[in-house]
């Protein structure tokens, strides 16, 4: 089934405030999903539509729409309480959810509802979406081609299928998805779009330049070719091309004043994903920005340049921006973890500790929040170390072999005289090559009480390419002095200057 009347972005429809109606974007999803035919007469039958049920469900619509989430999710909560197996109110319970930014509790829902119904399909469309939001190719790929194989397929379904196929660099897979979709009547540029740009990227420019030339033809009054025009621009790095199409987007009149940067941005970050090219995510990190910049109503791209920046360690671009986003969206965690784990890494630890320990209370499932936490407990001594060791217990639970989570025991340890015990958590921390210079220093120091210096020196040699930091290097220039070589002093002497 084909669904035409689909909202502006799809990863929007969870992540942000302002909602509008187009045909052209990267992702796409239902405002309000309708009940599948085949289940709308069982349902009528099984649901007590009493006025004052009705009343509580309508309510719950009024709110959504207004975009009062939180009274929207009271009303469809005091409707499961009523029915706990009502798929409908789940629905939308999970809809609320994903505005909200409560992904988890969104993904949850929707896989309660099919349990409850293994066929309700708008609860597929929406997994599908999720899934690739959170980068979970494979599920996506799961529920939406569910949808294709039974028929049952919005134009949506085929975009996220196609979208999850491209930044799994499964190029001839997603041609053929294209083709499907093609055939069975969901027009869309992207359908056209995509195997081109995948020509272009695996470098068969013959093909590439024939496809081009009929989709410039094809869709030639398309309101978006220009922005299509920019992805191919950008891909071929013509930066006189680029700088032209950047001028004409900014005269140039569309849906929302923030529409083309959206765009432009969910299309460099597959592109970038993909590709993992250098020039890419400075340039998706760059639009992400100006639609900050133009509207930071938009949680979306502070997400795409939040994560990015974490994948390259860039703390002191985090730092402001995760300020930002944690102003602007109090309420979505992820941005307090990101706050909380910049400010850690950059030693800010007031501002570390009061912010993961907030996010603690929301979510409390990832190991290395929960380890930077301890150890942020564990260096202030007015804090009773028994709460760390509660946070590192549960960090390891998760996780028995994270670094971060045997840090922070090897400094519970190392705080309470137990030099040996501390050793063993920290030894298995450094063999992970843990990114912060705390279980190294421990060791080192640990190492050098006990004389073994010429262990020490090889662990302070090791740590100098994992983490740059001023007292590692202090301890490798001191023990490359007691062992008389002293041009290793003179060159690690530089590399702390250059490098802390």
């Amino acid at each position: 089934m084909l669904q035409l009347n689909y909202i502006f972005t799809s990863i929007l429809v969870f992540l942000t405030l302002f909602i509008t109606k187009s045909s052209f974007a990267f992702y796409y999803t239902h405002e309000l999903s309708t009940i599948p035919s085949k289940l709308l007469e069982p349902y009528k039958q099984k649901h007590h539509l009493s006025d004052s049920f009705q009343k509580i469900f309508n309510r719950g619509l009024r709110a959504y729409s207004e975009m009062d989430f939180l009274r929207a999710e009271q009303a469809y909560n005091t409707l499961l309480l009523i029915n706990s197996r009502d798929i409908i109110a789940l629905e939308r319970l999970a809809q609320v959810y994903l505005k909200q930014g409560k992904i988890n509790l969104a993904t949850n829902t929707l896989l309660k509802i099919l349990r409850i119904e293994p066929e309700y399909h708008p609860a597929h469309n929406h997994l599908a979406q999720i899934y690739l939001y959170k980068k979970d190719f494979k599920q996506s790929i799961r529920h939406a081609k569910y949808l294709v194989e039974n028929g049952l397929a919005y134009v949506e379904t085929y975009l996220h299928l196609i979208n999850a196929l491209f930044f799994m660099r499964q190029y001839d897979n997603m041609i053929s998805i294209c083709r499907v979709a093609l055939e069975a009547g969901a027009n869309h540029p992207q359908f056209s779009f995509f195997p081109l740009l995948a020509d272009l990227i695996a470098g068969r420019q013959k093909q590439f330049e024939k496809k081009y030339k009929i989709f410039n033809e094809q869709f030639e009054s398309h309101p978006d070719l220009l922005l299509y025009t920019y992805l191919i621009s950008l891909q071929k790095q013509d930066e006189k091309q680029l700088s032209r199409i950047d001028r004409d987007i900014r005269k140039a009149s569309f849906s929302h004043p923030v529409y083309p940067l959206m765009f432009l941005t969910l299309g460099i970050e597959a592109m970038a994903y993909t590709t993992n090219k250098e020039y890419l995510w400075k340039h998706a990190i760059e639009m992400s920005n100006r639609v900050i910049k133009n509207s930071s109503s938009f949680l979306l791209p502070y997400r795409i340049s939040l994560d990015i920046l974490r994948k390259r360690r860039d703390f002191e671009k985090i730092l402001p921006l995760a300020q930002s986003g944690v102003e602007k969206f109090p309420k979505y965690n992820a941005f307090l973890e990101y706050l909380g784990e910049a400010a850690f890494f950059l030693n800010e630890s007031d501002l570390a500790l009061d912010s993961l320990q907030k996010a603690l209370k929301i979510r409390n499932t990832n190991p290395d929040y929960l380890a930077y936490t301890a150890i942020l407990m564990l260096q202030k001594k007015e804090i009773d170390p028994q709460e760390a060791l509660s946070l590192i217990d549960l960090a390891l639970s998760q996780n028995q072999k994270n670094p971060f989570a045997q840090t922070a025991l090897g400094l519970f340890y190392y705080n309470a005289g137990e030099a040996q015990r501390a050793s063993i958590s920290l030894k298995q921390a450094i063999a992970k090559n843990v990114q912060h210079p705390l279980a190294w220093n421990l060791m080192i120091k640990i190492l050098r009480n006990d004389q073994s210096n010429n262990s020490a020196y090889k662990i302070a040699l090791k740590a100098r390419s994992v983490v740059k930091n001023t007292e590692i290097y202090k301890h490798a220039i001191e023990l490359a002095f007691q062992r008389a070589e002293y041009r290793n002093c003179i060159k690690f002497g530089k590399e702390g200057l250059s490098n802390t």
